[in-house]
């Protein structure tokens, strides 16, 4: 009886420091996921299970969409032989075909709308607020992609420029005009631009969104364009965490050596191509040495104030609107200045965080198909994907492979919910050297 009644007291003692723990851990992390708590929306609500990673105690959200039937995206990513999967692939509908106009039924009721796509279910970290982000979406086709894309990167303390190309549908510049108008922080650029590649048309539409998006709040940190076929392969508290490694520098490639029949010629573009016009005579200003490299980017604020208000970045864009294909040399070349605030002087840097891309003539693998030279993704391509450390991939085309689009947004919608632990220290040192190891570590703590 004595030893009975002693369990019990003790079973009890066991009971309340438990949920003592719980509750200390509760208020101590009371900041975590602020946006779920405070607005159970679409019946959204935390459980009571607490997932304790370390020292890190955070909700363990049970509810996050299933995008494909009849599949484990999951499996497929961690998959070492994807080829097993390709009996069930066979029977799921890989490519998405949509409609543009379609979302004006969609759009119609913007609550309805926002809340079955998920933009306000995201739960919001106290480090993500005090970290705004701005984007610039260039697109031209596929609003169900860029709608994609949005929907996956959209929190509402962010800012959102989107340019629509003047030579996009009509459908489409009506559907997204819809969409934007669902939200205070998303909006289309003020000018639109006819954009051709080669020309300085895709620099021009580049320069209006970071122009609009100062405009339209002074508070974002760093600023990243994209394209509406790139895709997230983190989430918005992972990008947050990684950008703040580079401790205000820009993620920009330099170094590459420019085909000097880009300079030493004037080029025009005339019935969307560029032509070679006659021999330039005329040197950069102020002796700016060109240096070549991709269009993508992360660019901290203070350099994009440097980009729209210096003398030299503005003589040096006038410069190379008669040169061909500006968009990998304007960027790239002003990075090294000695005086760019966030600039990477001295040195050149052939790596980016911001997006992984496999050319053809690298030896990265491709499971998709190339377009002119570049891999479009496919849902082979999951596992490679999910190894990189990189914030962005480029490219997708979801009428062509929209599996890839869907287990990826899965993906990264599960870690929204349930956070994995970033390997901080592979950031800590690619923010010091700007260099991505061949071999790349693993960009998370699997195990704790």
């Amino acid at each position: 009886m004595v030893q009975s009644r002693h369990r019990n007291i003790v079973f009890l003692i066991l009971v309340c420091y438990t949920l003592a723990q719980l509750c200390f851990m509760l208020l101590w992390r009371r900041s975590v996921f602020t946006e779920c708590t405070r607005n159970k929306i679409s019946g959204l609500t935390p459980t009571t299970t607490l997932t304790t990673k370390g020292a890190d105690v955070m909700f363990n959200l049970t509810y996050y969409p299933t995008l494909v039937r009849n599949l484990d995206c999951r499996k497929l990513i961690d998959s070492d032989n994807i080829s097993q999967f390709a009996d069930k692939v066979r029977y799921i509908e890989t490519e998405v075909w949509f409609p543009d106009n379609t979302f004006l039924q969609l759009t119609q009721d913007c609550h309805t709308f926002t809340h079955a796509h998920g933009y306000f279910n995201k739960p919001v970290t106290r480090e993500e607020k005090d970290f705004p982000l701005a984007f610039g979406i260039l697109m031209y086709k596929s609003v169900y992609q860029v709608e994609q894309l949005l929907r996956t990167i959209y929190r509402p303390h962010n800012t959102y420029c989107i340019h629509i190309d003047t030579k996009a549908t009509y459908e489409i510049h009506v559907a997204m005009k819809a969409i934007v108008r669902c939200f205070d922080n998303v909006f289309i650029a003020s000018k639109l631009n006819h954009v051709v590649w080669g020309d300085i048309s895709i620099l021009e539409a580049e320069k209006r969104c970071q122009e609009d998006s100062l405009k339209k709040d002074k508070t974002w940190k760093y600023y990243i364009n994209l394209t509406g076929q790139e895709f997230p392969l983190k989430t918005n508290l992972e990008i947050v965490q990684i950008l703040k490694e580079l401790n205000g520098s820009v993620d920009v490639m330099t170094g590459a050596i420019v085909n000097k029949n880009r300079l030493d010629s004037i080029w025009q573009m005339k019935n969307d191509q560029m032509q070679k016009i006659s021999r330039r005579l005329d040197r950069p200003p102020r002796n700016v040495t060109a240096t070549k490299g991709e269009l993508h980017c992360a660019l901290s604020r203070v350099f994009v104030e440097f980009l729209l208000e210096s003398d030299i970045s503005k003589q040096w864009f006038a410069w190379l609107s008669q040169s061909l294909i500006p968009d990998e040399m304007y960027y790239n070349s002003l990075a090294l200045l000695k005086d760019a605030p966030g600039g990477l002087y001295p040195h050149t840097h052939s790596d980016v965080i911001s997006r992984a891309k496999v050319w053809s003539a690298s030896k990265k693998p491709c499971q998709g198909k190339y377009i002119r030279s570049v891999c479009v993704f496919s849902w082979k391509d999951l596992p490679w994907l999910y190894k990189q450390p990189h914030l962005f991939a480029n490219k997708f085309h979801a009428d062509n492979d929209g599996l890839v689009l869907r287990c990826l947004e899965e993906e990264i919608t599960r870690r929204i919910f349930s956070p994995v632990m970033l390997n901080i220290d592979f950031y800590i040192r690619f923010g010091r050297s700007h260099t991505l190891n061949s071999s790349y570590e693993q960009w998370q703590i699997t195990e704790i």
